[in-house]
């Protein structure tokens, strides 16, 4: 048994208040929307009448939560001539029925989907405008430093201390409209220039860049150079030329170029040590011994 073709959903005729139901259809229901006149309205093909229904009510339950009164006002307009076309066109078959429930909840899952992503973007957004807050490490050593000095939890209006240093210190703004995101205060003299993060605020905070924004420092590094003893300097370019022409002329003198002609003497042979002997000497006797010997053969 051959099932019977699903009625597709041709343009829409539309009565009343037809531009704004154009307008709100075009708006909320995106691609299901081929065109649109000022007074009709026509859907992607192959579209039956129950999913057109089931569309437009997710549009008009979208409007109701962006707070569009008057949008939602229009698509209920469209939502009742689309009804009148359900009542014209034969009863859905089973399969019909089907489709319908599948494409409900196929926009009903879309629907949460949406609004899980819109929450999680939310959630970030906010938790990356509040200032994180400081590790325990971090903690105890802002907590040394208000401990010798307390003064400088309020030394910047709008500001809390974050990373104290010792020629300088990094505030980070407590509200998210403040002027800039960090600021940069001198410990010495209690100037302060913003600054984008915090790594800009160690760069500006070095002793060589603070002489840039914090005029007491610049003056400081001034003095010091002034007082600070000269270079010693090399010899000139001159006195480097006259060097050279003095020993040029030494080397061109007559007594340098007699001295240079003259043969060079030979060296003296050093004569030769004469070789060792390998005969060992024979001792000689003691002639004492002997002598006695002969005493006693003549008596």
């Amino acid at each position: 048994m051959s099932k019977s073709p699903a009625p597709t959903a041709p343009a829409l005729k539309l009565t009343g208040r037809s531009y704004h139901q154009t307008q709100a259809a075009k708006r909320y229901m995106g691609a299901n929307v081929q065109a649109t006149t000022d007074t009709t309205v026509t859907f992607k093909p192959g579209l039956t009448w129950a999913e057109v229904e089931s569309l437009v009510k997710a549009a008009i339950m979208d409007a109701k939560r962006e707070g569009q009164k008057g949008h939602s006002i229009a698509l209920h307009s469209l939502l009742r001539a689309v009804g009148r076309k359900l009542e014209e066109a034969p009863a859905p078959t089973a399969v019909d029925a089907k489709a319908a429930r599948t494409a409900e909840a196929a926009l009903a899952r879309n629907r949460a989907a949406n609004r899980k992503a819109a929450a999680t973007a939310k959630a970030k957004a906010a938790a990356k405008k509040a200032p994180r807050k400081p590790a325990a490490n971090t903690q105890a050593r802002l907590s040394k430093a208000l401990k010798a000095d307390a003064s400088k939890a309020t030394a910047v209006p709008g500001y809390q201390l974050r990373w104290p240093h010792g020629g300088y210190d990094l505030y980070r703004a407590l509200e998210a409209d403040a002027p800039s995101a960090w600021v940069v205060r001198c410990t010495a003299h209690g100037t302060t220039t913003p600054a984008p993060n915090a790594k800009a605020g160690d760069a500006l905070g070095a002793k060589a860049a603070r002489a840039a924004w914090c005029k007491p420092c610049k003056a400081e590094a001034k003095a010091a150079a002034r007082k600070a003893p000269a270079k010693a300097k090399g010899p000139s370019d001159a006195d480097v030329d006259k060097a050279l022409r003095t020993l040029k002329a030494e080397l061109e003198s007559p007594a340098m170029q007699a001295a240079i002609a003259a043969p060079v003497p030979a060296p003296a042979k050093a004569r030769k040590a004469p070789a060792k002997s390998n005969v060992v000497p024979i001792r000689k006797a003691a002639k004492a011994p002997a002598k006695a010997a002969t005493r006693k053969a003549v008596k």
